[in-house]
């Protein structure tokens, strides 16, 4: 084989390789760096529309390397990388649906994501008072206040005949609390102490039974410790999202990456 041909054959090689390794750094990049999400219905208009594309960057909170891939269970076994940041009130993110498989309790579901905004991060307390969200350590939610606005001004009645006044579904308080008027609520981390008590133990018996595996009731009057950091979040079309305020906390490591802002 002459150098001309030798020369030849070591570049086909170099592309075959090369397109080889395509792939290989394809799935690098979703798996390490940043993934596309399109965005499905109008939970954050205005903010994202139905249909647009957003990029979730995985290097700010560091990406998460599952220890099991066993995904027909409803338990999540991963780690992080090391990462920037933590999440932040007024993050947008991408995180795992919390009701897993059955939607009466919490789990975890690979393939169904939501994408809201984070208002309330591990050992803030979060309220809405008079359509607003109010967070004890944060001076601003992020949430758009016309869309407030909006919340405030429609009338209860028609919330009501269209099944989304009442919130509180998680925390069995659907008939005192709206999504107008919610909480306060204490965003539990890992490490948090609370005695359960008829007001405490309703709004965290899923976390518990999600954690332990084993009937909250057991608790009933009784100090428990929390294993794991939640988070609470919202979408920015306030009158018009299934959130945290009818599915109840997102544990921290459900956070797929933060939403990359233009």
């Amino acid at each position: 084989m002459n150098p001309k041909q030798l020369k030849t054959l070591a570049t086909v090689l170099w592309i075959v390789a090369a397109l080889s390794l395509l792939p290989l750094l394809n799935y690098a990049r979703m798996a390490f760096v940043c993934d596309s999400f399109s965005v499905k219905g109008h939970s954050m208009d205005p903010t994202i529309r139905q249909g647009r594309k957003v990029w979730v960057n995985k290097l700010l909170m560091g990406a998460r390397i599952y220890k099991s891939f066993d995904f027909d269970t409803d338990t999540l076994e991963c780690f992080r990388m090391p990462g920037f940041r933590k999440l932040r009130v007024g993050d947008i993110a991408v995180f795992n649906y919390p009701r897993g498989w059955n939607d009466s309790c919490m789990g975890f579901k690979i393939n169904y994501v939501y994408a809201k905004r984070c208002v309330a991060v591990p050992g803030d307390s979060i309220s809405i008072v008079d359509s607003r969200y109010r967070n004890s350590r944060a001076e601003d939610t992020g949430i758009p206040e016309e869309n407030e606005l909006r919340l405030r001004n429609t009338p209860d009645s028609l919330m009501l005949k269209a099944g989304v006044l009442h919130a509180g579904h998680f925390a069995a308080r659907q008939e005192e609390w709206t999504i107008k008027d919610f909480g306060p609520v204490l965003v539990p981390y890992s490490g948090l102490r609370l005695l359960m008590d008829g007001e405490t133990l309703p709004i965290y018996k899923d976390v518990i039974e999600f954690e332990t595996g084993a009937a909250a009731a057991a608790w009933q009057g009784r100090e428990y410790e929390f294993a794991q950091d939640y988070c609470f979040f919202a979408g920015d079309n306030v009158l018009d999202s299934k959130d945290s305020r009818y599915i109840g906390f997102v544990p921290e490591n459900f956070v797929i990456g933060i939403v990359r802002r233009k």
